[in-house]
């Protein structure tokens, strides 16, 4: 489920769910899918301007994927092709979670949402090593407090649209709370700005977007090791820039 304010897309949101790739990951030495699986109960209620949704969730996976950065020491470090980033395996998760969100559309042009959870998230125990003999023995399922803000408007002759969010975790974490409903609270501080572009004669919606995710680089975990550094994160430091076009 998504927790939307009142001028997200569920449509949208919903569509960029199932357009997503199912995740590959490398467990001694072997390809598999990390297999997700996520159950849940929402209600919610709608006024003039403001909203509020609460839910309870349920997740499993087979095979939970842990970001990091670095250089791929091990086998099963599934090294991206053009950075320093790559998945790991971080074995069988299942937790529940409960979150409650509400929103407010302040003017015509500007909205909040703000949203509570308690959810489980996999979890480092004690330092890290890559010495030991299984990596996934540091990690364990556990339980943590989040609060999110987000405040996005639009500039009235332009038409550009900027969203900022923040998110504050009562924990460290590997992996998101909710990976199903933390696309509008995307990471501890994330900024987005959508341009409408001309459509050059061409038809269709053309629009310039950045992205900027995890300004602040919170909630990095290190790996030690001998020669070289790896550190773990649930949202990576990134920018993303480009042009979108829909028929």
């Amino acid at each position: 489920t998504d927790v939307q304010s009142p001028g997200t897309s569920a449509l949208g949101s919903v569509t960029e769910a199932l357009d997503t790739l199912p995740t590959v990951l490398f467990r001694n030495g072997q390809p598999v899918f990390e297999g997700r699986w996520h159950e849940e109960i929402s209600a919610t209620h709608k006024g003039n301007r403001s909203s509020v949704e609460v839910a309870v969730f349920h997740d499993s996976t087979r095979h939970q994927a842990v970001f990091g950065s670095g250089p791929a020491t091990s086998p099963d470090f599934f090294q991206d092709a053009f950075s320093n980033a790559f998945l790991y395996d971080g074995g069988p998760s299942a937790t529940w979670g409960a979150q409650v969100a509400y929103s407010h559309k302040i003017w015509d042009n500007l909205e909040f949402a703000g949203m509570y959870s308690w959810a489980g998230a996999l979890t480092p125990v004690g330092e890290l090593d890559r010495t030991t003999s299984d990596l996934r023995d540091s990690f364990s399922n556990q339980y943590h407090h989040s609060v999110a803000a987000r405040v996005s408007g639009q500039i009235p002759r332009t038409g550009t649209q900027v969203a900022a969010s923040y998110r504050w975790t009562s924990g460290t974490v590997l992996t998101r709370q909710d990976s199903f409903g933390d696309n509008v609270f995307d990471s501890n501080l994330h900024i987005s700005i959508h341009q409408p572009l001309p459509g050059f004669g061409l038809g269709g919606k053309w629009e310039a977007l950045a992205d900027f995710n995890n300004l602040l680089a919170e909630g990095y975990v290190p790996v030690t090791g001998q020669n070289s550094r790896v550190i773990l994160v649930p949202v990576l430091r990134s920018f993303r820039g480009g042009v979108s076009f829909q028929f």
